[in-house]
């Protein structure tokens, strides 16, 4: 169900997600995707256990919350990429989903991370070939 606003009811254009309604305009309709979470998820030790669900929550439905670094499946060649939790704020992401490997409380943690990681596929496939490990994995 699609609900039109009406350009001249300010009433109506009031936060129409409020009323359970997709946002519909001109013609437009914002879809937003959901960021989905690796299966054996990797967090930094810093992050208390009691707030990693809602950490997790609010990642996946693009609120904001504590500030973190999430480690993600780059869609390229390359392999990882670790951005700042603000940013997938921002319209492209919300539009675009990130598949979320780690979540770390600072930079140097999500660093640390992606060296763990390297050094687990290293030690199980004598190579870097990360994405393939992580689709692997089964523990």
């Amino acid at each position: 169900m699609v609900q039109e606003v009406e350009e001249n009811n300010p009433s109506q254009m009031r936060n129409p997600a409020s009323r359970g309604v997709p946002f519909h305009h001109r013609g437009t309709e914002t879809e937003v995707k959901v960021h989905k979470f690796y299966k054996y998820l990797y967090w930094d030790e810093n992050i208390p256990e009691k707030k990693r669900n809602r950490i997790k929550w609010r990642l996946k439905v693009s609120k904001r919350d504590i500030p973190c670094y999430v480690l993600t499946l780059c869609e390229g060649e390359d392999q990882l990429e670790i951005y700042n939790s603000a940013v997938l704020l921002q319209s492209y992401f919300r539009k675009n989903s990130k598949f979320i490997i780690g979540i770390a409380g600072g930079y140097g943690a999500a660093v640390g991370m992606v060296q763990q990681i390297t050094e687990e596929c290293y030690r199980k496939n004598k190579d870097a070939d990360l994405k393939r490990y992580l689709a692997e994995r089964t523990e």
